[in-house]
């Protein structure tokens, strides 16, 4: 229960509603979240690696924990419903829901644009956006579409990428990102 965290908090339960497994926002809360505190604790420093990866990533089964396998919104009515409840969500809804959500602090970090993109909010992740090279020149069209995948249109500021979003890369950044494409430039 929340007072057994902090006695001037209520005598009621914690329930975590989180999204289900096969979402994208899932995994960095596992990884970024659950996994990074397993590791604070010494219990599980005495497991073998996948002992330790199974108690990092078993949920309990009693209702206290709801993974969601719908979007957004059946998170937030399910918040609605019961006040008590810490929801897991995207920077994206909860800016477009700012009214209805009160942030959690990571750190004493606020989750926002600009503390994700200077690395000060610890639980976010880069989108990276992989090309073979061979088909480079075997697939039609794909040396423009990334191009165009990697133009201010497409994934800047103001995009469709951004308001779906995408915390969009500098101006700088996604220059120098399109001149290492077109030199020819490879990561390993």
């Amino acid at each position: 229960n929340w007072n057994q965290i902090d006695k001037s908090l209520p005598n009621e339960p914690i329930t975590l509603v989180i999204p289900a497994s096969n979402h994208g926002t899932r995994e960095v809360f596992q990884e970024k979240m659950v996994e990074a505190g397993c590791e604070a604790y010494e219990y599980f420093k005495s497991l073998d690696k996948d002992a330790q990866k199974k108690a990092c990533s078993t949920f309990r089964k009693d209702g206290r924990v709801i993974e969601i396998a719908g979007d957004y919104t059946e998170t937030l009515a399910r918040l609605k419903t019961s006040p008590s409840a810490v929801g897991v969500f995207g920077l994206s809804f909860y800016d477009m829901n700012r009214d209805k959500l009160r942030v959690a602090t990571v750190n004493n970090v606020v989750p926002s644009e600009k503390t994700v993109l200077n690395g000060t909010y610890p639980v976010s992740r880069p989108l990276y956006f992989y090309v073979k090279g061979e088909h480079l020149k075997s697939v039609k069209g794909l040396p423009q579409y990334v191009e165009y995948f990697l133009s201010k249109k497409a994934t800047g500021k103001g995009s469709k990428a951004e308001r779906d979003g995408l915390i969009a890369m500098s101006d700088a950044e996604r220059a120098k990102v399109l001149a290492d494409f077109k030199a020819g430039k490879t990561v390993k």
